[in-house]
């Protein structure tokens, strides 16, 4: 008779007082058919967790080939995983007791055991154990710093860093920053009395060893709960979508985003989130859809097929998957090609990483679901296949960290430097070369950028001086910059230089108090000429500029007018809620009876409806709010429209 599953538990006295009680369990490996897997890859489920023990969040690997894993909620545990292709190996899990525990990330390095807490015991932040013997008997935890911030969008990853003398820590928006920051990398848009800015939301941090050097690397994230390295020494993560704003115009979906010195990656709660099309936003290697996403690792320590070995492995704990992602550089940066690795029903993934024996290992839970832990392996050939080079992409990332390496500091070449940049045909250099020239004190490059503000035949310059100027410079200053402005011959600026264009008009406007009408008067006349525009996206924020502007200097001719036009025009219901959402905002009383006609005619009262009835309380208030302004109350319990009936499904066809 077989024993699948042996279950000991022993009362011990332990060397840390907290522990009076061991939990240990054996057990025997088993395929994991639950599992759907690329061709060629073959899983087995090593152990299974009962949930009241445990619901596993996070995993990192000791010296020894064992998995240190952390609970959710109080508890830590040590595996040490059956041996591959030994038929009588079996998986062990112990409790341990580390002092710590809720541990969102783990890392062993360099003889210590590293613990970013989100909050369960003792309190959020860094916490870091020294291995006594180098075989797991740890000392007490040493708090390295304090990151106020708890639970699911608090700190989270953490990782060493290529060069092993750093560790970069990543969190979500419900976290403030530690106190102590020696630098930051990132420049932000300078404030004023009418506008502060935004907030860091998501970050992550750079730390040393001994937490004594924190540096604010980059920000303007969701609630990024992983982060890795590629054999470039480059970093990734992959950010959470926006699920409260889906349907709506300011959503964001999963986004995977290579993680640079200084970006901003735009992220805002709410309509002031910046898009692509946004340049002072670092560009995204890929959108994806809805989700969940939690852990990562590169394949560059598995024994894989050569093209896993450069791949991302990600986590999607929602929808129960695990993504590859294969990366390419592309100048700079890089672009990547998704690939659906693993899935399963449900496959509620927290972690992932490979093993010494070149396997990758999986652990589910969160959130009070049974934990598993999954070993994948390749089945087939693992002859070595040649990697790629890239020669030029290599000399273009040391032109970008040469920029970066100037963020929060100033040196005595920095300008001259940065400048040499700003009209580079590569966007990640030239959004490099803006940050760290707006790290070096404005007297010592606003005379460049003032004249390059109005020098046509370089745009990409044009644009990105005029873009710094207008984040950091005083607003007593911004009158020659609105004056140059108004020579800017549209038509010899391509779709993304216009956009970009109509992110200095705001930004600008948004740092000029409303008592200075003069300096803004002009705008809306420049500004009219060019709405409608063809595109949606050159629309949005023309849209935007002339009602904003339409309040400071009163009525723009036509605007209501030519909005309804896009609304009538606009493919979705999300397309036209960001214009609804202008008309509204304009006030109820410049609407006639011809536009409430208009607007009954052009939008789905019981679609938009439908999005205000979500869960989600403060874009439901601001949803039934519009409804109200523009005049589309319905009783949502009743529609006597007749449907048609489009099919008779039966369960084998879904």
């Amino acid at each position: 008779m077989r024993q699948i599953i042996r279950i000991l538990v022993v009362i011990l006295f332990s060397f840390h007082p907290i522990s009076a009680r061991a939990f240990v369990l054996e057990s025997t490996p088993h395929a994991a058919d639950e599992l759907r897997l690329r061709d060629g890859f073959l899983a087995e489920r090593l152990v299974s967790i009962p949930r009241e023990e445990a619901s596993w969040i996070s995993m990192t690997f000791d010296p020894q080939g064992r998995i240190i894993v952390s609970d959710q909620g109080s508890k830590m545990h040590r595996i040490t995983p059956a041996k591959i292709d030994e038929p009588n190996s079996r998986t062990r899990v112990e409790r341990i007791d580390l002092g710590v525990s809720g541990a969102h990330g783990l890392l062993y390095t360099m003889n210590h055991l590293y613990a970013v807490l989100g909050g369960y015991f003792p309190e959020p932040g860094l916490y870091r154990m020294q291995d006594l013997d180098g075989r797991g008997d740890f000392a007490k935890p040493e708090r390295l710093m304090t990151i106020p911030g708890q639970n699911e969008h608090g700190p989270h990853g953490i990782v060493l860093g290529p060069n092993r003398q750093w560790l970069y820590l990543i969190a979500g928006n419900g976290t403030l920053l530690p106190t102590g920051i020696t630098r930051d990398h990132v420049s932000r848009q300078r404030p004023t009395q009418g506008s502060e800015g935004p907030g860091h939301e998501g970050f992550v941090l750079r730390i040393s060893l001994d937490g004594q050097q924190r540096e604010l690397f980059c920000e303007g994230m969701r609630n990024a709960y992983d982060l890795a390295f590629n054999t470039d020494g480059e970093l990734f993560t992959y950010d959470s979508d926006s699920e409260g704003f889906m349907g709506l115009p300011w959503y964001r979906p999963n986004t995977l985003l290579h993680l640079v010195s200084g970006a901003d990656y735009g992220w805002r709660n709410g309509p002031n989130n910046l898009t692509s099309d946004h340049p002072d936003r670092r560009q995204a290697v890929r959108e994806m859809g809805a989700g969940s996403p939690t852990a990562l690792v590169f394949g560059t320590n598995s024994k894989f097929p050569q093209p896993y070995q450069q791949a991302l492995f990600a986590c999607d704990w929602s929808w129960g998957r695990v993504f590859v992602f294969h990366i390419q550089p592309d100048g700079a940066s890089y672009r990547a090609e998704p690939e659906l690795f693993a899935s399963g029903r449900p496959l509620a993934a927290t972690d992932l990483q490979f093993g010494p024996d070149g396997a990758l290992y999986l652990i589910t839970g969160g959130r009070g679901t049974q934990s598993h832990l999954y070993r994948i392996r390749w089945s087939g050939d693992t002859t070595e296949q040649k990697r790629e080079s890239h020669d030029v992409a290599q000399n273009q990332r040391q032109k970008r960290h040469q920029l970066e390496d100037l963020n929060g500091r100033h040196t005595a070449t920095a300008v001259e430097t940065a400048w040499q940049s700003m009209n580079d045909p590569d966007e990640a250099i030239r959004y490099a070369a803006r940050v760290a020239l707006e790290h070096q004190p404005i007297n010592k490059w606003r005379p460049l950028a003032v004249s390059a503000g109005t020098d046509q035949s370089a745009p990409r310059r044009m644009l990105a001086a005029l873009l710094a100027l207008v984040r950091q410079e005083d607003t007593d200053r911004l009158t020659p910059i609105f004056e140059g402005l108004k020579s800017v011959n549209w038509e010899s600026l391509d779709l993304p230089e216009r956009l970009a264009l109509l992110r200095v008009y705001s930004i600008a406007l948004d740092r000029v108090s409303e008592s200075n009408e003069a300096m803004t008067i002009h705008l809306p006349e420049i500004l009219a000429t060019r709405f409608p525009a063809s595109d949606n996206r050159e629309n949005r924020e023309l849209a935007t500029l002339l009602f904003q502007l339409q309040h400071r200097h009163g009525e723009t001719p036509e605007l209501i007018d030519r909005t309804l036009g896009l609304v009538e025009r606009a493919p979705t219901l999300m397309q036209q809620i960001h214009f609804l959402t202008l008309i509204a905002a304009s006030g109820e009383n410049r609407l006639t009876k011809t536009h409430h006609e208009r607007l009954r005619h052009a939008v789905d009262p019981f679609e938009l409806r439908a999005i205000a009835d979500r869960a989600y309380g403060d874009q439901q208030q601001q949803l039934q709010r519009l409804i109200t302004e523009i005049g589309l109350q319905v009783d949502s319990t009743t529609n006597d429209t007749p449907r048609p009936l489009v099919q008779n499904w039966t369960t084998a066809q879904l």
